[in-house]
């Protein structure tokens, strides 16, 4: 990948409205107008009220890592994921790719509290989430002005279920490869989205305060959690993504090569450039690793 920040910021870095324009940039390429776009501007529109408050009986994401940027990045990254399957002859048609990227804008709406919920943050429900997640998706989904025929519930559970990170997504029943892709892909964009943002060493301290009041084990202080990042790249996500799906990640490359010239996986890429710089701050700075990760507030929250 260039050193350019600017074009670093171009694919990584993105607002709402962006990420919205390349999404459906992608979609109308693989289907046209065969694809049910109005319904998925009510249900953006309505995730995007969630996460600020703005959506009856929810209070705003009071979670600091897992917020609105972190949800629209891995929104993004399923997209890309899709439209690179496309371009590599895979063949998924219009629906799962609905599905798929709505489990993917839904699959943290667990960890926002209810308006009646006002006891520390959605952090604490951080072990379970994805259940909650499920649950609100099936509620808002049975509502009549969101009973949209394209819905198919149990692929948007079953992508869901690919992110949690101590489940095996090979024991999930998936009835096609098609469904099997579409869930993989979701699953796949969590990890990689996060580890790829240019501002994830610093948000990490962020997360550590989500463990902290989750109370999962673990992690000592945020240096802690810095220390045994390389690990959980190494010995979990890795392995999660080539091993147990399928390297899905390989569809990354068809989608830049198209949009970008650049036939390589930008997140990977991005990715190891974290965590190279991660292995400096772990060697020299352990007294003041702060000052090792300074990115700007602008970065760090995007919403």
């Amino acid at each position: 990948m260039s050193d350019s920040n600017s074009l670093y910021d171009r694919f990584f870095v993105m607002n709402e409205e962006d990420t919205v324009q390349e999404i459906r940039t992608s979609l109308r390429e693989m289907y046209q107008d065969q694809f049910p776009y109005q319904e998925l501007s009510l249900i953006e529109a309505d995730i995007f009220d969630l996460f600020r408050g703005d959506f009856p009986g929810y209070r705003h994401s009071t979670t600091s890592y897992h917020d609105l940027p972190h949800t629209l990045s891995v929104y993004l990254a399923t997209a890309r994921l899709f439209h690179g399957a496309f371009l590599a002859g895979k063949i998924i048609s219009a629906k799962a790719t609905f599905n798929g990227i709505i489990a993917a804008l839904m699959h943290d709406v667990g960890l926002i509290q209810t308006e009646d919920d006002t006891e520390g943050t959605g952090a604490k429900y951080t072990q379970g989430h994805e259940q909650r997640s499920i649950d609100f998706a099936s509620t808002y989904f049975s509502q009549p002005n969101r009973s949209f025929p394209e819905i198919n519930m149990d692929m948007i559970a079953k992508a869901i279920y690919c992110t949690i990170l101590s489940q095996d997504p090979r024991t999930v029943k998936f009835k096609s490869d098609e469904e099997k892709i579409v869930c993989y892909s979701v699953g796949a964009a969590d990890l990689y989205a996060q580890m790829a943002d240019r501002g994830y060493l610093e948000k990490l301290l962020r997360l550590y305060d989500e463990f902290t009041e989750a109370n999962i084990p673990g992690y000592d202080s945020p240096f802690d959690l810095l220390k045994k990042t390389q690990g959980f790249w190494d010995f979990v996500v890795k392995a999660r993504i080539q091993d147990n799906m399928d390297n899905i990640g390989d569809y990354f490359a068809p989608h830049f090569n198209k949009t970008i010239q650049q036939n390589s996986n930008l997140y990977l890429e991005s990715i190891q450039k974290n965590l190279s710089y991660l292995n400096e701050v772990v060697q020299e700075r352990e007294s003041n690793y702060q000052e090792m990760l300074r990115r700007t507030s602008e970065l760090i929250s995007r919403d």
